[in-house]
């Protein structure tokens, strides 16, 4: 029993002897931060403004001379390349335009829900046809029903002349088109 006594005691003491050197350090810290706070002013003195004698940035002549530069890359460019391409381009154009053959869409108007109909004679007489679709969800009898339906109702797009049209489709199917 006397021996774990000596042992607390001397524990006890290097307890002691640790806080005492950590109050001891940490009085040296506050001294320290009070001193450096004293040595640094609160304010500063500004130099006063100075007007330059030349001015330093934007360098006018390095942006003058950069689109300079830009202006020439882009005309040997245009020259080389683009003006050939465009003309080409619209040569191209201006002869499907003006080709009488040309095949252009037109608009089938016709009774709403009929279109699948239309679109079906018009396929069999040969003619391009496009109706675009949508998938719409309805509630029937507490059910969800996915019902597919056209997204322009009462119209069909098709891409050929018109000619012989009437021999196609009964009057009742579709009731006029228009061109574009």
């Amino acid at each position: 029993m006397l021996s774990y006594r000596a042992e607390q005691e001397r524990l006890q003491n290097e307890m002691n002897l640790a806080y005492n050197v950590y109050t001891q350090v940490a009085q040296q810290l506050q001294m320290a931060k009070a001193k450096v706070q004293e040595i640094t002013p609160v304010y500063t003195v500004v130099q006063p403004a100075s007007v330059p004698l030349r001015p330093a940035k934007p360098n006018k002549v390095m942006i003058l001379i950069g689109f300079i530069f830009l202006a020439g890359v882009g005309s040997v460019g245009w020259i080389l390349f683009v003006k050939d391409l465009l003309k080409g381009w619209k040569k191209a154009n201006n002869n499907m335009m003006m080709d009488e053959n040309a095949r252009c869409w037109y608009i089938v108007y016709t009774a709403p829900r009929l279109e699948r109909k239309l679109m079906q004679h018009l396929n069999v007489a040969g003619y391009k046809t496009f109706c675009p679709m949508q998938t719409i969800y309805v509630n029937w009898d507490g059910k969800m029903k996915e019902i597919i339906v056209p997204f322009f109702s009462g119209c069909v797009f098709c891409r050929r002349r018109f000619e012989g049209y009437s021999s196609c489709c009964s009057i009742s199917e579709s009731r006029f088109f228009s061109g574009y």
